[in-house]
């Protein structure tokens, strides 16, 4: 009886083992791993409030205010003499705490479109209610129908030397910027803000 030789594997079977057998074999790259992921968020939320933590931005409150002849002012209110201009200014009556002379100020007078800088020079005393804010006012000539002041404000000088003419701008309303001190921008941040006694709504 006659047996025939045939091959165990096939042609196209050996064929594709010996391909296989050549190719290059390529890395495997497995995709980042979810608690890698949650570290990496972890470490960049640190660092953004360490950084809310550690930076300060200055913290201003503003008013309304008159410019006013220091002469005229000083004799009227029985305040030391001054000379030049003055700007009286109104500010909030909860920031009595937070102000002294030194401190800048930014003085815009919108119909001149001009803005100054200067310090408080003086701090007066007592609270200055709606009606009282009204002499000022009319000290300074103005025509101005009412005082801007609408509620209790605390009332500070602050000198503009030669850098108005009184006979110009005397009577000229003006809006003050006041800067009180600093804040962390932590403080600034809704809801947390508030937990740690700052600005945060």
């Amino acid at each position: 009886m006659q047996v025939h030789q045939r091959p165990i594997f096939r042609q196209r079977a050996l064929h594709h083992h010996l391909y296989g057998r050549e190719k290059d074999i390529l890395p495997h790259f497995m995709a980042l791993p979810v608690p890698v992921l949650l570290w990496l968020l972890f470490g960049l939320l640190f660092a953004a409030a360490a950084l809310a933590w550690t930076t300060e931005i200055p913290t201003y409150t503003a008013g309304p205010g008159v410019v006013l002849d220091a002469q005229a002012l000083s004799e009227r209110f029985q305040l030391a003499q001054q000379q030049g201009t003055v700007a009286v200014i109104f500010l909030p009556w909860e920031a009595r705490q937070r102000l002294r002379p030194g401190q800048p100020v930014q003085i815009t007078l919108p119909a001149a479109n001009l803005t100054l800088n200067s310090q408080i020079a003086r701090i007066l005393p007592g609270v200055i209610s709606p009606a009282t804010s009204c002499s000022y006012y009319s000290a300074a000539n103005t025509r101005q129908a009412a005082s801007p002041v609408t509620r209790p404000s605390v009332a500070a000088l602050v000198p503009l030397g030669q850098q108005l003419s009184v006979s110009i701008y005397a009577g000229t309303s003006l809006t003050a910027q006041v800067q009180t001190g600093f804040t962390r921008l932590l403080n600034l941040l809704p809801g947390v803000g508030k937990l740690l006694g700052g600005q945060g709504a």
